[in-house]
């Protein structure tokens, strides 16, 4: 325990470490911080009024306001619907082809895709398979129609668009002609994807995200009374915090351990570290679980201040009980399996390369996850996913739906990060009685590799 406490005290020094927990505050503060006083500022703002022509389509209005029976509209929700899908698909398409502007996202950043002939001419073949049209560009232009004014009163008019002085609205009977079957249609869309390359629109899981049915009554009142009762508010903004901060931690972490751990490196303290009585499985674990404990020290911290908002819900609906351990329970559950896995494997790499090689390897795997998350933003979707994302306060049933997966993605991660520290356990041992030498060795070979280079060669 004493050498737990002395490795915390001199994280808490390390300037590394003062720097990451500025990053996560200045995150908390621009990404969560007036996320639950904006929506108690707007469902205040609404009973002040008579909100009972509320529509759930308005995703202005949060879930704490209850839906009325009867309203004109309750919003969508995420379905599979092939001939949405497939008009959607090919609307995109078409248009991208015709631009020859393809737009992806590989890896988290936007990536503009620019197709060589061929590659054109198969696109070509492909929409053709599908539509049966040739002359794209009138399909599109069949799109939009010139209206008079009466015409145009329930149409969405197009800003713009034409000469000046004429009004254009979308063509209600505009239709793409689909001729192929929702199966041959997806076997296509995955050979674009190819062509595209990742992270494309056109991914099947993409492609479904966009669709959606209209919501019921029931629907609405079952997130009104998730939110309320199950969640008990604060569940519903736990989630979200916890998507937000696990995007930081996950950013973040790497950092902290690297720059600990080469600390010894810098200070020409190896050697004593290696002659030291302790085990080496006390000396890495106590490193580890310090490591660990003041990653997450500021993440609970921080969720002190959301959760004493959520009591503002209150004053707006009567006889609430508030869940105080709500944001506990999510930080521990989603959060620290992440943080432990990161670190852990900083732990590994740094202990065998004796460099920063695992800023790189976690940053890479970090990014690629983030970039391939935007179709599980709201919850739902659970496989290797690094970080647990739920970009919504609410959205219960969609977590609830896919709970099984998410158990045992946190609980894998939790394991895998405790295997990863007892291989280095047992590198560290190795290391300690001089049997393993791997940065020595790089070293040397890297200094043999300069001095060959610099030998110059004979007339």
């Amino acid at each position: 325990m004493n050498l737990f406490l002395k490795e915390c005290n001199l994280i808490r020094k390390s300037l590394v470490y003062i720097m990451f927990v500025f990053l996560v505050i200045v995150f908390f503060v621009s990404q969560f911080g007036s996320e639950i006083s904006d929506d108690l500022e707007t469902i205040k703002s609404y009973k002040e009024t008579n909100y009972s022509s509320y529509t759930g389509n308005d995703r202005s209005i949060p879930t704490a306001i209850k839906p009325v029976e009867g309203s004109e509209d309750y919003g969508t929700k995420t379905a599979e619907v092939p001939d949405q899908i497939m008009q959607m698909g090919m609307e995109d398409l078409i248009f991208e082809y015709l631009s020859n502007d393809y737009g992806t996202y590989p890896i988290l950043f936007y990536k503009n895709v620019k197709l060589n002939n061929e590659q054109q001419s198969l696109i070509a073949s492909y929409i053709e398979e599908i539509t049966g049209v040739t002359d794209l560009q009138g399909l599109i232009d069949s799109k939009y129609i010139l209206a008079d004014e009466e015409t145009a009163k329930d149409n969405v008019i197009l800003n713009n668009y034409g000469e000046t002085g004429e009004i254009w609205i979308i063509n209600p009977d505009y239709k793409v002609p689909i001729l192929v079957s929702y199966e041959r249609f997806n076997i296509i869309m995955s050979e674009v994807c190819e062509i595209l390359g990742g992270g494309s629109k056109y991914e099947a899981e993409n492609l479904v995200s966009e669709s959606g049915i209209p919501k019921t009554y029931e629907d609405k009142m079952q997130e009104y009374n998730d939110f309320v009762f199950t969640d008990k508010v604060s569940g519903a903004y736990a989630r979200l915090f916890a998507d937000y901060l696990g995007l930081a931690i996950a950013m973040f972490t790497v950092f902290v351990p690297v720059s600990f751990l080469l600390r010894d490196k810098k200070t020409k303290m190896a050697e004593l570290v290696y002659s030291r009585k302790a085990s080496s499985t006390k000396i890495i674990f106590s490193k580890y679980f310090a490591m660990v404990a003041m990653i997450m020290i500021p993440v609970y911290l921080l969720s002190i201040y959301p959760t004493i908002q959520c009591f503002g819900y209150n004053e707006v609906i009567p006889n609430l009980e508030i869940d105080i351990f709500a944001f506990a329970k999510y930080i521990t559950a989603w959060i620290l399996p992440s943080a432990m896995v990161l670190i852990a494997v900083a732990f590994i790499l740094t202990t065998v390369a004796d460099n920063s090689i695992s800023i790189i390897a976690c940053l890479a795997w970090v990014f690629a996850d983030i970039g391939g998350s935007h179709t599980r933003m709201q919850g739902g979707n659970y496989g290797t996913e690094l970080v647990i994302r739920h970009n919504i306060a609410g959205n219960f049933q969609q977590m609830q739906s896919d709970i099984n997966a998410l158990i045992i993605n946190r609980l894998s991660y939790a394991i895998l990060a405790v295997l990863l520290v007892a291989a280095c356990v047992y590198i560290y041992e190795l290391k300690r009685r001089g049997k393993i030498n791997v940065s020595g060795k790089l070293q040397k070979l890297f200094k043999n590799s300069k001095r060959t280079d610099k030998v110059k060669p004979h007339n």
